[in-house]
C-alpha cells in the first residue's frame, strides 16, 4: 500500500484515542472535582456502560462482516458512528444544565455507542487491506502512529492549559472539545475517501459457528487474556493518574503534560518497535516491552513525593514500552482471524474485533469500576485528603497495574502464531480463495 493511502487511513485513529483516553482519565477526575460527583458512583456508572455496550458490540460485528453496499460493508457503518460521536462527546466534555449521574450516563453512553460504531468496523476494515505479515505490520503501525498522535494532540490542551494555572477543569474540557470534534470530522473525511474491497466475503457470516469456535481457538483466547489484562492495568493507572499527580504529587497541572510526554515517547517508539518484531516476533517484542513497562512503574511506586523530576522522567521513558503492546495487538488480532478463517472457510475479522473492542470496554469498565471505589474503601476521599489516603492512591495507581501487566508478558510470550507460522496460514488462505474463485 502507498503511504499516502497508509496515511489517510490512520487518520481516524488520530481522533478515537482523543476521545477514550480522556473519558477514562479526565471524566471521573473532572466529574468529580468541578461537578461535585462521588467517584464511587462515577465509577460504577461508567462500569455500567461498559457492560451494557458487551451485545451492542457483538451486534455491531455481525452486521458490519453481513453489510453489503456499494460503499462496501465498513464504511457505512463508520459514517453514522462519527455522526452519533460528535455532538455526544462536546455534551460530555462540556456540561450544561443540571449535571448529575444521569447526565454522565446519557451522553457518555451515547459517545460509547458512537464509538464502538465506528472502531469495530474501522478494526475490521485493518485486517480486510492486506493478509500478508509485514504489510500487516505496517498498516497496524500506521494506524497506532494515529491512535498515538491522537492522545499527544489531545493532551497538549490540558498541557497548554497548565500554563495558564488551569488543571482538568471546565476550562481545560471545553478546548479540549474545540479540538477533538473537528478532528473526529476531518479523521472520517480522511478516512472514508479510501474504496473498500467489495469482495472480502463471499458468504453471509454464520456467528452462532463463529462464536462457537471462537472459544475453541486457542490462539484467541491466549490473545483474549492479553489484552484483558493489558486494557485493565491501563483503565486503573488512567482513571487514577490526574488524582495521583494532584494529591500525592501535590501538583494539579503535571498529569497533562506527563500524559503528553509518554504518548510522545510512544509516538517515537512505535517505529523501532514494528522493526524489532520483524527480527523478534510481534509476540516477543510484545512481552519484553511489557515487562520492563511493569519494572519501571514498580520504580516510580517506590519514589517519594519530593522527587517530581524522577518521577516524571521514569513515567515518560516508560511510553517508550508501551508502543509495542499498543502498537502489535491489532496485527496479532489479524493473525488470529486468518487462522480462525483457515480452519472455517469463513472471512470474518468483525466478530474478532467485535469481541476485542469489547475485552478493551469491559476491562475499561471493571477497572474504572475497582479502581475508584477502591479508593473511597481504602480511605482516599478528595474532599478530605489524609496521609493514609495518599498512600492508598500510590498503590492503586501504580502498584496495582502493574500486576496484570507483568502477567500479560508472561500470557503473550507464549502466543503460537508466530510469523512463520503465519506465512504458512496466508499461502493456504490464498489456495483456498484461488479455488473458490474458479
Amino acid at each position: 500500500m502507498k503511504t499516502t493511502k497508509l496515511i489517510a487511513f490512520g487518520a481516524l485513529a488520530l481522533p478515537l484515542a482523543g476521545v477514550t483516553m480522556p473519558i477514562t482519565a479526565f471524566i471521573p477526575a473532572f466529574y468529580a472535582g468541578q461537578m461535585g460527583l462521588s467517584l464511587g458512583t462515577i465509577g460504577i456508572a461508567l462500569m455500567v456502560l461498559r457492560a451494557a455496550d458487551v451485545f451492542v458490540d457483538l451486534g455491531i460485528g455481525y452486521f458490519s462482516d453481513s453489510t453489503k453496499t456499494k460503499y462496501g460493508r465498513r464504511r457505512p457503518w463508520i459514517a453514522v458512528g462519527v455522526v452519533l460521536l460528535i455532538p455526544s462527546v462536546w455534551m460530555a466534555y462540556v456540561p450544561a444544565g443540571e449535571v448529575d449521574i444521569t447526565y454522565l450516563l446519557i451522553w457518555v453512553g451515547i459517545a460509547y455507542l458512537g464509538w464502538s460504531l465506528v472502531n469495530i468496523p474501522y478494526s475490521a476494515w485493518s485486517a480486510d487491506l492486506s493478509s500478508e505479515p509485514t504489510e500487516r505490520r505496517r498498516i497496524a503501525g500506521w494506524r497506532e502512529v494515529g491512535h498515538l498522535a491522537g492522545m499527544f494532540t489531545a493532551l497538549i490542551v490540558p498541557f497548554v492549559a497548565a500554563f495558564y494555572g488551569h488543571g482538568i477543569d471546565s476550562v481545560t474540557m471545553k478546548w479540549l472539545a474545540f479540538v477533538v470534534c473537528p478532528m473526529l470530522a476531518v479523521g472520517a473525511f480522511l478516512t472514508l475517501s479510501i474504496r473498500e474491497k467489495l469482495d472480502v466475503q463471499s458468504e453471509k457470516p454464520n456467528w452462532s459457528s463463529g462464536l462457537k469456535f471462537m472459544m475453541a481457538n486457542k490462539p484467541f483466547r491466549q490473545f483474549f487474556s492479553f489484552s484483558f489484562l493489558v486494557y485493565l492495568s491501563a483503565a486503573v493507572m488512567q482513571a487514577t493518574f490526574v488524582l495521583y499527580t494532584t494529591y500525592y504529587v501535590a501538583s494539579p497541572t503535571l498529569a497533562g503534560p506527563l500524559f503528553l510526554g509518554y504518548f510522545a515517547a510512544a509516538i517515537v517508539a512505535t517505529g523501532p518497535a514494528v522493526k524489532i518484531s520483524g527480527r523478534l516476533g510481534k509476540h516477543k517484542t510484545t512481552a519484553i516491552s511489557a515487562g520492563v513497562w511493569t519494572i519501571l512503574f514498580l520504580g516510580i511506586a517506590a519514589l517519594p513525593p519530593e522527587q517530581p523530576i524522577l518521577f516524571g522522567v521514569l513515567f515518560v521513558l516508560s511510553g517508550v514500552f508501551a508502543a509495542a503492546p499498543l502498537t502489535l495487538s491489532p496485527a496479532l488480532l489479524a493473525d488470529v482471524s486468518d487462522y480462525a478463517a483457515m480452519k472455517t472457510g469463513r472471512q470474518e475479522a468483525g466478530q474478532y474485533f467485535a469481541v476485542w473492542n469489547t475485552i478493551q470496554k469491559a476491562t475499561s469498565a471493571i477497572g474504572v469500576g475497582i479502581a475508584l471505589p477502591m479508593l473511597g474503601v481504602l480511605g482516599f476521599d478528595p474532599q478530605n485528603v489524609t496521609d493514609d489516603g495518599l498512600q492508598a492512591l500510590r498503590v492503586v495507581c501504580l502498584v496495582v497495574p502493574a500486576i496484570p501487566y507483568v502477567a500479560a508478558s508472561v500470557v503473550i510470550w507464549y502466543f503460537p502464531l508466530t510469523d512463520r507460522r503465519q506465512d504458512i496460514i496466508r499461502r493456504r488462505l490464498l489456495k483456498m480463495n484461488a479455488s473458490s474463485t474458479t
